[in-house]
C-alpha cells in the first residue's frame, strides 16, 4: 500500500468521523456570505454603525494613536482590524498603508468579515469534535452547534426591519460568536475535568476567554457569573486574577483611557435610563421593566422552551433527589443564561442577548448528557429534534436573506436615482446617510475628536458632513458655514436619517425625497453664522463676568435657532437664576 493511498484512507476515516460536524458550521458559513452580499456595502445606511468605527479605530492603531471609540470596548476587534490592515499592505510605509485603507474601507471591512466568519467556522467544528471526544456521541456533539442557526436572523441593532445580521457585521457580537465557542469549550473541558489538574487548566483557560469577552463586549460580563459559581473557592480566586490580567492584555492599546470606559460603565450601573442617561439608580419603573423582561423572553420562542424544560428537569432531579454535579452545571448554566436576559431587560437589544444566546451550545449538551434522551427512543427524538432545527435555521435565513435583499435593493435605488437626479447640487451627509465619505466622516469623527482630517480630506476634499451631535455642518478639514455653501451653491441639500427633526436648528429645509431610511432636504435659508456669532459674543462676555450682556447674547442665539443646543438653555437658567452669576458684580455692567 503506497503512502498516498494510506493518506487517501486516513482522510476517509476522518471525515466518516468528523465529517457530520461540517453541515451546521457550513450551513451558518453560507448563509453568512449570502446575508452579506443580500446586505450590500457597509456605507449603506443601517450598516456603518458601528463598522466604519471599528475600521477607523484600526487606523489609529496603524498610526500608533489610541483608539477613540472604547464604549465596547471592542479593542480585539480593532486590533484584527489593524493587523488585517498590515497583511493586506506589506512593505507600504505608515502612510502608504493608511491611504489605501482610506481609499477603499470596503475591501477592508469585508476581509474582517471573512476572517470572523471562518474564525466561527472553525471554533464551532472544534467544539463539536471536543465534545465527541469526551462522550463518543455525536448527537451531543452536534447539540452544541445548533443554536448558532438563530444568530443567522439576529439583527445587528432594535429595529423591526430585515436589516443586516450578527454573523454578517464587522462588530463586537460577530467577534464574540467565535468566543462563545471556545468559551463553551472550557465550561465543558471544566465539567469533563477529572482531576484537579484538569480542573486548574481549565480554568485557566476559561478565564482567559472571559477576559478576551469582556474586552470584546461588556454585555459579556453577565455570563462570567457562571465559573464564578461552579468553581471551587481556589478556583474562583485563580479565575477572577487570569480574567483581569486577560483583559488588561487584550486592551492595552486604550489603558490611557481607563478612566473614560470607568466612566461609561458606572454610567451604566448607578443611572436608569439608556447609556448611563437618566437619574440616579439602576431601574426607574419596575413595571415597565417587567413588560420589557416579559417582552425578551417571549421574543426568544424556541430558545425559552428549552430554558423552561431545563428548569423542569433540574426541579425533578432535585425533588427526586437524583441531582449531581451535571445537575449543578447545567442549572447553573441556565442561571447564567436568566442573568443576561435580567440585565438586558434594562437597555433591551437582541444582540445584547449574544452572550446569554451562546451558552444555549452547553446547555443543550448538559440537558442530554443528563435525560433519557441518550438511550431508545431519547436519541430518535433527539435526532428529530436537530435535523428538524437545522432545516427551519436554514429556512428561516433564506426568508430572512430575502427580505434583506428586497429592503437593499430600495435603498440603493434611492440613492443611486438621487445622485444621478441631483448630480449638480452640493450633498451635506448626515448620520444614516448611504454614502462611503458619510461612513468615514462618522468613523472617525463621530465624538468631534477626529484623528485622520488630512488624510481624508486630500481624499475627499469637497465632501460635507453634518455632525447631529456638534450642531455643525463639517469638512474633512474644518468647520464650514451653511451660509457660506449657500453662497457658492444655490442647491445644497441636505442627506441622512428621515426621522431627524431640524425644525430647532438654524436651517430652513424642504422635504424632496423621503426614502426607507434616509430623505433628502434642500437647504433654503439659514441664520446658522450669526447664531454662533452671537453665542461666541457670549462666550466672551462670560469669560470677562459681564453676564448680563452675555445673557442677551444667548438670548439672541436662540431667537435665530441655534439649537439643539442644552448649552444655551443651561447657561440662560444659570445667569438668570437668583443664585447664579447674574447676580455678580458684572451683571449690572
Amino acid at each position: 500500500m503506497t503512502v498516498k493511498s494510506v493518506k487517501d484512507q486516513q482522510m476517509i476515516k476522518a471525515l466518516r468521523q468528523y465529517g457530520i460536524f461540517l453541515i451546521i458550521p457550513g450551513i451558518v458559513l453560507v448563509y453568512s456570505l449570502l446575508l452579506k452580499l443580500a446586505a450590500g456595502p457597509y456605507w449603506l445606511a443601517p450598516n456603518f454603525d458601528p463598522a466604519y468605527q471599528y475600521l477607523v479605530n484600526g487606523v489609529y492603531l496603524v498610526k500608533g494613536l489610541v483608539p477613540n471609540h472604547t464604549d465596547h470596548p471592542g479593542t480585539p476587534l480593532q486590533i484584527l482590524c489593524c493587523v488585517v490592515d498590515h497583511l493586506f499592505n506589506m512593505g507600504c510605509s505608515t502612510g502608504d498603508l493608511v491611504s489605501h485603507v482610506l481609499s477603499a474601507p470596503e475591501f477592508y471591512l469585508h476581509a474582517v468579515f471573512v476572517i470572523l466568519t471562518l474564525l466561527f467556522f472553525v471554533t464551532s467544528i472544534a467544539l463539536a469534535v471536543y465534545v465527541y471526544h469526551q462522550t463518543g456521541d455525536r448527537l451531543a456533539a452536534l447539540l452544541t452547534q445548533l443554536p448558532a442557526l438563530s444568530f443567522l436572523v439576529l439583527r445587528s441593532w432594535e429595529t423591526t426591519d430585515p436589516i443586516l445580521p450578527v454573523v454578517a457585521n464587522v462588530f463586537p457580537e460577530t467577534l464574540l460568536l467565535s468566543v462563545l465557542n471556545l468559551f463553551n469549550s472550557c465550561l465543558l473541558m471544566n465539567y469533563f475535568a477529572k482531576t484537579s489538574k484538569d480542573r486548574y487548566v481549565s480554568t485557566i483557560l476559561w478565564a482567559t476567554v472571559g477576559g478576551l469577552g469582556t474586552a470584546v463586549k461588556l454585555t459579556f460580563v453577565p455570563i462570567l457569573a457562571v465559573p464564578l459559581i461552579v468553581l471551587s473557592w481556589k478556583n474562583k480566586v485563580l479565575f477572577a486574577v487570569v480574567v483581569a490580567a486577560s483583559f488588561f492584555v487584550w486592551t492595552l492599546p486604550i489603558i490611557s483611557k481607563y478612566p473614560q470606559v470607568w466612566s461609561w460603565i458606572s454610567g451604566l450601573l448607578t443611572h436608569t435610563g439608556t447609556y448611563g442617561s437618566g437619574k440616579a439608580g439602576v431601574i426607574d419603573d419596575p413595571g415597565m421593566y417587567v413588560l420589557k423582561l416579559k417582552s425578551i423572553v417571549l421574543g426568544q420562542g424556541i430558545l425559552s422552551v428549552i430554558l423552561m424544560a431545563a428548569f423542569v428537569l433540574a426541579f425533578w432531579k432535585i425533588v427526586s433527589k437524583r441531582a449531581d454535579r451535571g445537575t449543578f452545571y447545567f442549572a447553573v448554566t441556565m442561571g447564567g443564561i436568566l442573568f443576561q436576559f435580567l440585565v438586558v431587560a434594562k437597555h433591551p437589544g437582541a444582540h445584547y442577548l449574544l452572550p446569554g444566546l451562546g451558552l444555549f451550545g452547553a446547555l443543550l449538551v448538559l440537558i442530554y448528557l443528563q435525560s433519557a434522551s441518550r438511550h431508545g427512543w431519547g436519541r430518535r427524538i433527539t435526532f428529530v429534534f436537530i435535523l428538524i432545527g437545522t432545516l427551519s435555521g436554514a429556512w428561516q435565513a433564506n426568508m430572512y436573506r430575502s427580505k434583506l435583499a428586497d429592503l437593499t435593493g430600495d435603498m440603493i435605488a434611492f440613492h443611486d436615482q438621487n445622485a444621478v437626479k441631483y448630480q449638480n447640487c452640493t450633498f451635506v451627509d448626515y448620520y444614516r446617510s448611504s454614502s462611503q465619505e458619510a461612513a468615514l466622516f462618522f468613523g472617525d469623527g463621530w465624538n468631534l475628536s477626529p484623528h485622520l482630517g488630512q488624510e481624508l480630506f486630500r481624499l475627499y476634499p469637497d465632501k460635507y458632513y453634518y455632525h447631529l451631535w456638534g450642531y455643525r455642518i463639517l469638512s474633512f478639514n474644518d468647520r464650514v458655514w451653511a451660509n457660506d455653501l449657500l453662497d457658492q451653491d444655490q442647491c445644497v441639500l441636505f442627506r441622512g436619517d428621515g426621522g431627524f427633526d431640524f425644525s430647532k436648528g438654524p436651517y430652513d429645509l424642504q422635504l424632496l425625497e423621503k426614502g426607507r431610511y434616509e430623505s433628502v432636504y434642500r437647504l433654503t435659508g439659514t441664520t446658522e453664522k450669526q447664531a454662533a456669532l452671537f453665542l461666541g459674543g457670549a462666550a466672551q462676555f462670560i469669560q470677562t463676568g459681564e453676564y448680563a450682556k452675555a445673557l442677551m447674547c444667548l438670548l439672541q442665539a436662540r431667537k435665530f435657532h441655534y439649537q439643539p443646543d442644552s448649552s444655551i438653555e443651561s447657561l440662560i437658567g444659570l445667569i438668570s437664576s437668583e443664585n447664579g452669576p447674574g447676580h455678580s458684580e458684572g451683571a449690572g455692567q
